[in-house]
């Protein structure tokens, strides 16, 4: 096969991996930002909802766990008015998940303004110090 025909080959698979991939991660969010976010969980379980607000304009967001506690680890959004619109995602280690609505599923999310709710497994005495980096 001619290089000029593999190149063109290549090309049109990595578009179409491009495009399944964004379809999968829900609509795009051209203006997303990204923030290195951190905090400590309750040792006791109970759920810690963190102060800081940061915007989105619609569209995906995620949390990737760089740094995990010593059980495992649940985060959430919830908007100004405490409601949490995400399902809460589990986090083992150090991981990359999206958030999803609750209501229908989507890994789209509506524009507005979301702070983290999370929560550990319950251990006393466990390292209960996180990190990770917040696309919103």
């Amino acid at each position: 096969m001619p290089r000029s025909k593999l190149v063109a080959r290549i090309a049109g698979v990595s578009v179409a991996v491009m495009a399944m991939f964004s379809v999968m991660m829900g609509s795009p969010n051209a203006e997303a930002s990204g923030y290195n976010i951190s905090g400590t969980l309750n040792t006791g379980g109970y759920l810690v909802q963190y102060s800081t607000y940061r915007t989105h304009t619609g569209g995906g967001a995620s949390l990737q766990v760089t740094l995990n506690v010593d059980t495992y680890s649940r985060f959430g959004l919830r908007n100004p008015s405490g409601t949490q619109i995400t399902n809460s995602n589990e986090y083992h280690a150090k991981e990359y998940l999206a958030f999803t609505m609750a209501s229908n599923g989507s890994l789209v999310i509506p524009a507005g303004s979301y702070a983290i709710n999370g929560r550990m497994a319950a251990k006393s005495g466990a390292a209960n110090s996180w990190r990770g980096y917040l696309t919103i």
